[in-house]
């Protein structure tokens, strides 16, 4: 239960980064780019998204050699340098600096996935069901540290506040990366990397992974849409008297489309185009 409670911990602190750096990437680059690169504003999430298709098999290769410590720890590694390549891209206004440091938390994000399925070998057989509710369960957790994390970071507000968002990212991947080394992994068996492996276009041709995997393309889509979008919807459908005077992330016409800031219309934004 200790192993559990401790891996629970990990996936709750590491999903609150995840969703604070969604929900504040977009926002930050409207504060360095000019107007006609504002289509390009979730770029940087687009990235950590390749990221995490690029490194999820890597991520579980690197695990079965060299354990799962090893393997969570250096995701938690890779999320701490993201992290810093998002806050000092921003912090000299380079975009691309922040589309790197996409492709680096998308590693750890790969690695925050495979937290349940390493809590089937933290558990007895009969008690593995409820170790994957759990550790799951630490999504709920990250809930709650969301919008205290969003306040003290405060991205709407400009460029400075929104390298905010990054800097805690940063830090929690730090603790997380600490509170792996207190976790006792089973150790690494010679059989399990050298042994016989089911042939991958075998897995993969199963009707049932094919639903299985539609399934998940289609749920995590609409999540990371919404995650994504909202904000900088938000933005657009702000009253004017609740902005600031000096607030730089005001664009007045246009609408969010397919999640990225799409081209400003000639239409003044109405309740019907909201």
């Amino acid at each position: 239960m200790r192993n559990i409670a401790l891996l629970a911990i990990c996936q709750a602190l590491t999903q609150s980064s995840n969703t604070l750096m969604f929900a504040s990437s977009a926002l930050a680059v409207l504060t360095i780019v000019s107007p006609d690169m504002r289509m390009w504003a979730n770029l940087p999430i687009t990235m950590q998204h390749f990221g995490v298709m690029l490194s999820v098999f890597p991520a579980s290769m690197l695990m079965m050699r060299r354990g799962r410590k090893f393997g969570f720890r250096t995701g938690s590694a890779m999320g701490m340098v993201g992290a810093s390549c998002a806050a000092i891209g921003l912090g000299i206004g380079s975009f691309a600096v922040m589309c790197v440091g996409g492709l680096f938390l998308g590693y750890a994000i790969a690695n925050m996935q495979l937290y349940r399925f390493a809590a089937v070998e933290l558990a007895p057989g009969r008690f593995r069901a409820q170790a994957i509710s759990y550790v799951t369960a630490g999504g709920v957790l990250a809930r709650h540290r969301r919008p205290r994390a969003w306040r003290a970071s405060r991205p709407i507000s400009g460029c400075r506040s929104s390298r905010r968002a990054s800097a805690p990212s940063s830090c929690v991947h730090a603790i997380v990366f600490v509170v792996l080394g207190f976790i006792e992994f089973p150790a690494v068996k010679a059989e399990d990397s050298t042994g016989p492996q089911r042939p991958l276009f075998e897995i993969v041709t199963q009707p049932a992974y094919m639903v299985a995997c539609a399934g998940a393309m289609i749920a995590f889509g609409v999540m990371s849409f919404v995650m994504a979008a909202s904000p900088l919807a938000i933005v657009h459908v702000r009253p004017e008297q609740d902005r600031g005077a000096d607030h730089d992330l005001r664009p007045r016409h246009g609408h969010v489309r397919a999640g990225l800031l799409h081209r400003p219309s000639d239409r003044p934004l109405t309740a019907c185009s909201r």
